[in-house]
Formats: C-alpha cells, structure tokens, sequence
C-alpha cells in the first residue's frame, strides 16, 4: 500500500503540472484523461489489498482526503487566476505532500 499510494502522489503532482503548463484548453484533456485511467486502475488494486491497523486506515484516508483537497483546489485557484508556469510547479509539489507523507508513515509503521 505505500508503494501504491507513493506513486500516485507522483502521478497526481505530475498531472497537476502537466494541466497547469497546458497552453490551450483542450491540451489538458489527455492528463485528465490519463489521471481518470489512473485512479480508476489504482482503487480497483486498493480494493484487493487490505489495510493493517487502524493507525494505517487514518493516515491512508488523511493522505487521500488531503491530497484531493489540495488538488481541487490547486485546479481552481490555478485556472480561476491565471497561474503562471512556476505557480503550478509549486502546487504539483504541495498537492503531493499529504498522500507521499502519509506512505511513508504507512511504510515506517510496517517495518
């Protein structure tokens, strides 16, 4: 599981940074096209691994529930405003946070 969720905080930052440095509207349609396939792959493998403890079930739905929130607001602050290309950097980066945290939590809890 904290594999799993690692690498969707890097899948998630990356596509924040790929919507945000799209030069027309409909160039974000392949990264949220690819984010859909992504979590709809990604929950089905969440769904066939259970998660130990209930220290692990808080900080997995901490990550989760953060990095979401984050997310959609970095989606709406970004376009409402106008980011420019290093706003966007920094938001792939924060929106990344909660979820890569909380893998490491999970894992560091597991050895």
């Amino acid at each position: 599981m904290p594999t799993y969720m690692a690498g969707f905080a890097v899948a998630i930052g990356a596509l924040t940074l790929l919507i945000g440095s799209a030069a027309r509207p409909h160039d974000i349609v392949a990264p949220i096209s690819g984010i859909v396939t992504l979590a709809i792959a990604t929950v089905a493998c969440a769904y066939s691994r259970p998660v130990r403890g209930g220290f692990s079930r808080r900080v997995y739905r901490a990550g989760w529930i953060g990095t979401g929130l984050l997310y959609a607001a970095a989606l709406v602050a970004g376009i409402l405003l106008g980011w420019p290309l290093w706003g966007w950097v920094i938001a792939s980066i924060v929106v990344a946070i909660p979820l890569a945290v909380a893998a490491w939590t999970i894992y560091r809890s597991l050895r």
